[in-house]
C-alpha cells in the first residue's frame, strides 16, 4: 500500500474531465431554457444594483454616517437578489447535485445539504429585507462595492468565456443560477455589494450573522471548486481562487474604511 504522501490531488478525483464536461452537456440540455433565463435575470439584478449604488445620489458622503431607511425600490432589489439566490441554491441542491452530480461523485449528496442550507439562509435574508427598511444597505466602501460588482461580472462573463475555450460546445458551459461554481462566485459578489447595517436591533444582529454564514459557505465551496478544477488541470481553477482572495481583500478594506 502506497504511503499517503505519495498521492497527488488528481488521485482523489473520481471522474475524468470529459465525464465532467459531458455531465454539464446533459444537464444544460435537460433544463433549457431555465439556464438562459437564470443568467438574464442575474444580469438584470447586477445592472440595477450597480446603477443604484453608483448613481450620483449615492455619493461617498451619504455612506459616511449610519444609513437612513432604504426606499421601497431599494428594499425590493435586496429582496429580489436574496430570493433569486435562495431559489438558485435550492435548484442546484435538488436538481444538479442529486440528479446529475451524485451519479459520478458520491460527495455530491453532502454538497446538496450545504446548498440547501444556503437557500434557507438566503430566504431568511429576504424575509429580513422585506420586513424592515434599516437592515441592509449598499456597501459604504466604494472599493468593496466595485469588487462586488466585478466578482459578479466575472461569474457572468469571464467564467463562461474561459469555459468555452476549453470545451467544444456551448451546452457544456456553467451558468449563474444553475451551476454551483459561478453561482457561488456571484453570491459572494452580491454579498459584498449588499451589506447588513451595523445596528443593535434584533433584525440587524440576525442579518449580520446570516451574511457571515452565507459568505463562509460560499467561500468553502470556492475552496472545493478550486481543488476539483485544479485536480482536472483546468485553468478555471483560478476563478474561484480569485473569488476567495477578493473576499479576504474586501473584508480587510471594509475594516480599514477604504
Amino acid at each position: 500500500m502506497s504511503e499517503w504522501w505519495t498521492y497527488r490531488l488528481h488521485d482523489f478525483l473520481m471522474f475524468s474531465p470529459r465525464t465532467y464536461a459531458r455531465m454539464f452537456e446533459i444537464y444544460n440540455e435537460a433544463i433549457w431554457p431555465i439556464n438562459a433565463l437564470a443568467a438574464i435575470f442575474a444580469f438584470a439584478l447586477l445592472f440595477i444594483a450597480a446603477r443604484l449604488r453608483f448613481s450620483p445620489a449615492s455619493t461617498p458622503t451619504s455612506f459616511s454616517r449610519a444609513p437612513a431607511s432604504a426606499p421601497w425600490w431599494q428594499r425590493a432589489l435586496y429582496v429580489a437578489v436574496f430570493v433569486y439566490f435562495a431559489g438558485s441554491h435550492a435548484w442546484i441542491a435538488l436538481v444538479f447535485m442529486r440528479e446529475h452530480y451524485a451519479p459520478i461523485f458520491w460527495a455530491a449528496e453532502y454538497f446538496a445539504y450545504a446548498f440547501l442550507l444556503q437557500a434557507m439562509l438566503f430566504a431568511v435574508a429576504a424575509a429580513l429585507a422585506a420586513r424592515a427598511a434599516d437592515v441592509f444597505c449598499f456597501a459604504r466602501s466604494t472599493l468593496v462595492a466595485i469588487v462586488g460588482v466585478s466578482l459578479v461580472s466575472i461569474a457572468l462573463l469571464a467564467h463562461p468565456t474561459m469555459r468555452l475555450a476549453t470545451v467544444s460546445q456551448w451546452q457544456m458551459l456553467e451558468g449563474v443560477g444553475v451551476a454551483p461554481d459561478p453561482t457561488a462566485m456571484a453570491a459572494l459578489g452580491f454579498l459584498l455589494l449588499i451589506r447588513p447595517v451595523k445596528a443593535e436591533t434584533v433584525s440587524g444582529q440576525i442579518a449580520k450573522y446570516v451574511v457571515i454564514a452565507l459568505t463562509a459557505i460560499a467561500a468553502l465551496w470556492c475552496v472545493v471548486s478550486t481543488l476539483t478544477l485544479a485536480a482536472m488541470g483546468s485553468k478555471l481553477a483560478i476563478l474561484p481562487a480569485a473569488a476567495l482572495i477578493a473576499v479576504i481583500f474586501s473584508a480587510r478594506a471594509e475594516r480599514a474604511n477604504l
